[in-house]
């Protein structure tokens, strides 16, 4: 079972990953950002990047569960490049509503 964050084709999460950031900014109390960016600041390496090992501690403590394919299912969606997030994809991982695909 592969879990991923929505339904969107992936064309289509390329153009709105910028505009959901922002919705998301918008409309999450301070607080929540600022612990989002507390555990940002936490888990990011040196360069100021969330890598694999950081994201899956943010997820699992969530209770997320995600797996390592998972974790590097993400990185690969949202920097397909890198495999690292910086904090404005970190709150967009974060803030988008989880789907099972089954």
């Amino acid at each position: 079972r592969k879990r991923t964050l929505h339904a969107l084709p992936p064309e289509a999460r390329a153009r709105a990953s910028v505009m959901d950031t922002l919705d998301v900014m918008r409309v999450v109390p301070d607080d929540v950002l600022n612990r989002l960016h507390a555990i940002f600041d936490r888990l990011k390496s040196r360069s100021g990047r969330l890598g694999a090992a950081g994201l899956k501690l943010a997820l699992n403590a969530l209770g997320a569960n995600f797996t390592d394919a998972d974790v590097m299912d993400l990185l690969v969606e949202m920097d397909p490049q890198n495999k690292t997030l910086d904090f404005t994809d970190f709150i967009t991982v974060m803030m988008r509503p989880l789907e099972d695909d089954v």
